[in-house]
């Protein structure tokens, strides 16, 4: 098959959905497909990567893409964004579109932003309205493209179940891939638990410092890692006022991040929820514990005995501090978790499963059957 795959790039953005692109267009070149990666917001034209890449500024450049390229189907990551454009695009043209959800966002009606409405000037408060509506309203026409997509998948299982109920017979459950990182090394002087996100309101990182306030005086330090996008959360780089057992380390390669979460005790995550965080099964991989604040998708946490979902900022605190004093504990939870990434996350058999989906798509799409999907 031709593929596109349509995101940004980790390249430009290290995130999740990012990564999880760029090795399910590796993994699909490997196994013999053509594939072309379409950057979205490209930032760089630089990427030292296996398979074709292409600017994408838009969706009459994706119309001149699609046109010229000719693929057999569009594997869109790239949430929402012209997401209505991009299918009635594709309708037109033949070709089927495939959306990969990968965020709680991508099948709610109408979208949570989470914005900072306290800013210092007026001015301020005044965008940061605008931005609310402007991308509350975006996303509401956007949903009216479920109608035109010839095929879901989905990371999390659960968000397969907020999908209309016209578009489920239609749609596959199909995990994240897992993948070795070359750490590295890194060293601290006292144990630690670890933080890994984009520094933004979506994220919660406020509840890092208010658990580490919780957990002072126990001997252990809460380092927080990733890239200040919001300037209310400048703070964290400046140090003022924070516990004393609290350090923002800032941005971090994906090597060096690999490195500071194998020596970690445990990972924390405090995120609204989203869809399966690829810091999951990147701490899993390494053996690590997840204590996770606001949720467990798919119940996987809980099932399987990796961790604990929290629910409030006293309960994590009690919990860091079980899984900090219990080694025995720690180490049992460390090892189921490196067993069930390994089982879920098989980075073979789930390409296998995508591979298989897509090729379902075209071949319903080319038989007359997937012509609108009303």
């Amino acid at each position: 098959m031709k593929i596109v795959v349509v995101n940004k790039h980790p390249k430009d953005a290290l995130g999740g959905s990012e990564i999880q692109s760029d090795r399910i267009a590796a993994r699909l070149l490997h196994r013999g497909h053509e594939v072309l990666y379409a950057v979205a917001k490209p930032g760089s034209e630089t990427r030292d990567v296996p398979y074709r890449t292409r600017s994408l500024g838009g969706v009459l450049d994706l119309r001149r893409m699609l046109r010229t390229e000719r693929p057999d189907v569009v594997y869109w990551r790239y949430n929402r964004s012209m997401l209505l454009a991009a299918a009635l695009c594709c309708r037109r043209l033949g070709v089927p579109l495939v959306f990969a959800i990968s965020h709680v966002n991508d099948v709610r009606r109408w979208v949570r932003v989470r914005r900072n409405l306290r800013p210092s000037h007026p001015l301020l408060f005044l965008r940061h309205v605008v931005y609310i509506v402007k991308h509350t309203l975006s996303a509401r026409i956007n949903y009216a493209a479920f109608r035109y997509v010839s095929g879901f998948t989905s990371v999390a299982a659960e968000l397969l179940e907020r999908l209309p109920a016209a578009c489920r017979s239609r749609s596959r459950h199909i995990r994240s891939i897992a993948g070795a990182l070359e750490a590295e090394a890194f060293a601290w002087p006292r144990p630690y638990a670890v933080w890994v996100a984009n520094v933004k309101r979506a994220k919660n990182p406020e509840a890092v410092v208010r658990a580490a306030g919780l957990c002072r005086g126990i001997g252990l330090d809460f380092l927080m890692v990733g890239r200040i996008q919001e300037a209310s959360y400048a703070y964290l780089a400046r140090g003022g006022g924070l516990p004393e057992n609290l350090h923002f380390l800032g941005s971090r390669t994906p090597g060096q991040v690999e490195g500071i979460i194998a020596g970690a005790r445990m990972l924390i995550h405090t995120c609204h929820p989203e869809g399966f965080p690829n810091v999951f099964i990147q701490a899993w991989c390494l053996g690590k514990p997840v204590i996770s604040l606001n949720y467990d998708p798919d119940g996987v946490i809980e099932r399987e005995r990796i961790g604990y979902l929290s629910g409030d900022l006293p309960a994590m605190a009690a919990q860091i501090r079980r899984l900090h004093d219990d080694g025995k504990l720690r180490m049992e939870m460390g090892r189921r978790a490196a067993g069930v990434a390994c089982g879920l996350f098989d980075p073979e058999r789930n390409i296998v499963e995508l591979e298989a989906f897509l090729a379902a798509v075209v071949a319903d799409h080319s038989g007359g059957t997937g012509d609108g999907n009303g």
